[in-house]
């Protein structure tokens, strides 16, 4: 779904998301861990999951540029929505370039 920088909520007075990225408050510093695990089968540090084509696809991608593969993110979706509400609700300091440039483009850095 698309997220808007102002909620219903924050329109009459509340606190938007906007808001918390330029509010020094409530800015976080270092590494963040949002406490949200993998999704199953992946393990942190090893080499990515494969995804197996067939000849088919190779040979559109070949052709085209871009192929589509249904359901290949299916199990990292919750996985990233848990993880952005977590960006979204505890900003880091690097957030303020997004704000700076008039985008609300969220910059992780692992330090």
């Amino acid at each position: 779904g698309l997220r808007r920088l102002m909620t219903p909520e924050s329109s009459q007075g509340g606190n938007s998301i906007a808001a918390k990225a330029i509010n020094p408050f409530k800015l976080c510093f270092g590494v963040q861990d949002p406490q949200v695990p993998l999704p199953a089968g992946v393990v942190a540090g090893q080499h990515g999951q494969r995804l197996e084509l067939t000849e088919a696809q190779i040979l559109q991608f070949e052709q085209d540029g871009v192929i589509m593969i249904k359901g290949a993110c299916k199990e990292w979706v919750d996985f990233l929505r848990a993880i952005t509400d977590f960006q979204i609700e505890n900003p880091h300091i690097w957030s303020l370039i997004g704000r700076a440039s008039g985008l609300y483009d969220y910059i992780q850095r692992n330090m």
